[in-house]
């Protein structure tokens, strides 16, 4: 195929790319004009709507994972994925990419110290000492089991249906939710929900590397032994553009695949180190104990609402989630080829769930140990003014034995994981300009997103406009609600007409 024809391809991508320009520059700006002031506008917003939709959030969750299940386990389930061009990857090569793309260096980050988080301001029904420890073991597995990961599971469903019945469908909201483009109004609504998909992934990357690029750096200056600079930041940071943008440039087979395969084994051989070297018969008999409280108060914490916590922490999660998952849906559906809605369902909410539970318990109960018996104080650290979280998490590491090795390990897991999360969105946002869903986005249209992508949260990290974007990003996901109830009724409306046909 020449290269005239494979731009011919290309459906709006100018458009969208000159949009996704303009958005990155003006949130950029918007944020760096005053940080301080933007944040604490923003993190007004966010209070106040957390309040405001706080049971919607809460139970449009639970009806995502209740309606996600169901469609398994009925007939619907048998429905086969058909996305005409694209490859079919194997069991394992599509956990693992499944597990890479909705999973960044974030769950290194949180999994070793969410817990004193949430023991620091506990919610309202822990009275008592004991279940003040119960709630936070359990929240920490329970904000990143089977309800995150249903919420990335319904729009991978709505979009893998879309393209199964019209190969001429793109991957982006307007396609599946609004195909009527004949007058000005049409138009407009189109763009409004390709607006909010472009918004969610420019927000969903500046947090993903805001929160998790600090703990990279730290890990690589306490691996090397030399002292942290901007220069060691520029570099590293330039070292992870440079592996994910290789790995987008040269597709899902040959780059992105590869890439998650590692990472996935990385990711195991590490926390079964742990659970090795560690305290194991602690980790055990309290991991045990946390799954069965988990389980036993599933749908209280789903349904707890009028509580500081539930706002503070539940909310901000599953709007974190719902910021995220137009992309990671939409790389969900990408490689899902040949699949049934039962593997694509059940495989994301089981592979994602265990794999983080696990990461949860162990590193999680493991740094317990840790501030319980030797002396590493976390609740306190967190709690004392000026400290940095990041450091937090690489003293917690740093007690691993190995000391420098298995930081530097640590550090090489987190930085394929963000470049796996990186890869992945601007894959999609590649993708998403592509005149069919069936058709493989083309390489360069790959490496400016993968550009943007780096330029404008990195421009944010450095001049200290994290904060906004974070609140921003739970601000943009308000319209998603909206959006997943339309894509649950695309769902139903897709499966009755593939069934009848």
């Amino acid at each position: 195929m020449c290269i005239r024809d494979r731009y011919k391809k290309i459906d709006w991508s100018l458009s969208l790319l000159i949009t996704t320009i303009i958005l990155s520059i003006g949130l950029s700006t918007y944020v760096l004009y005053s940080p301080i002031e933007t944040s604490k506008f923003l993190s007004e917003i966010y209070w106040n709507l957390s309040k405001i939709f706080e049971s919607t959030f809460q139970y449009g969750a639970l009806t995502i994972v209740c309606t996600l299940i169901l469609l398994a386990l009925l007939p619907s389930g048998n429905i086969k994925v058909d996305l005409g061009n694209r490859p079919v990857h194997s069991f394992i090569s599509w956990s693992a990419m499944i597990f890479a793309a909705g999973m960044g260096a974030t769950l290194l980050y949180w999994s070793s110290i969410e817990w004193a988080y949430y023991l620091n301001d506990p919610p309202k029904t822990a009275i008592t000492e004991s279940l003040k420890m119960d709630y936070a073991r359990s929240y920490s597995i329970f904000h990143w089991g089977i309800t995150g990961w249903a919420i990335y599971t319904l729009p991978a469903i709505a979009f893998a249906l879309a393209v199964t019945l019209d190969k001429d469908t793109s991957f982006r909201f307007s396609s599946i939710l609004y195909k009527r483009n004949k007058t000005n109004l049409d138009k407009l609504i189109r763009f409004a929900l390709d607006l909010i998909f472009i918004l969610a992934v420019l927000s969903g990357a500046g947090t993903s590397l805001g929160l998790s690029f600090p703990m990279i750096s730290a890990g690589v200056v306490s691996a090397l032994g030399i002292n942290p600079s901007n220069i060691i930041d520029y570099v590293v940071l330039l070292f992870c553009f440079a592996v994910f943008g290789s790995s987008v440039y040269l597709g899902i087979s040959k780059g992105i695949k590869v890439l998650s395969n590692i990472n996935l084994i990385l990711v195991i051989l590490f926390v079964l180190f742990i659970f090795v070297v560690g305290p194991t018969t602690y980790i055990i008999e309290n991991s045990l104990e946390t799954i069965h409280f988990t389980v036993k108060n599933f749908i209280q914490m789903s349904v707890a609402t009028d509580d500081q916590f539930v706002q503070s922490w539940t909310i901000f999660y599953w709007a974190w989630w719902l910021a995220l998952a137009p992309f990671v849906g939409s790389f969900i559906a990408n490689i899902s080829n040949g699949r049934t809605l039962r593997e694509m369902i059940m495989g994301s909410l089981i592979i994602g769930t265990i794999i983080c539970s696990l990461y949860f318990l162990i590193l999680g109960n493991y740094s317990i140990y840790q501030s319980e018996f030797n002396g590493l104080n976390i609740p306190y650290l967190l709690n004392t003014e000026g400290t940095d979280p990041a450091s937090v998490v690489i003293q917690v590491v740093n007690t691993l034995p190995y000391g420098s090795f298995t930081v530097g390990v640590f550090s090489i897991i987190a930085i394929i994981f963000l470049c796996t999360t990186y890869d992945s969105a601007a894959y999609v946002l590649s993708s998403s300009t592509m005149n069919k869903g069936s058709d493989e986005p083309i390489k360069p249209l790959r490496l400016v997103y993968a550009l943007i992508l780096i330029v404008q949260p990195a421009l944010l990290m450095y001049m200290g406009g994290v904060d906004s974007v974070k609140w921003m990003l739970v601000i943009v996901s308000i319209p998603l609600i909206f959006v997943n109830m339309m894509l649950i009724y695309s769902i139903i409306k897709n499966v009755r007409k593939i069934t009848k046909s």
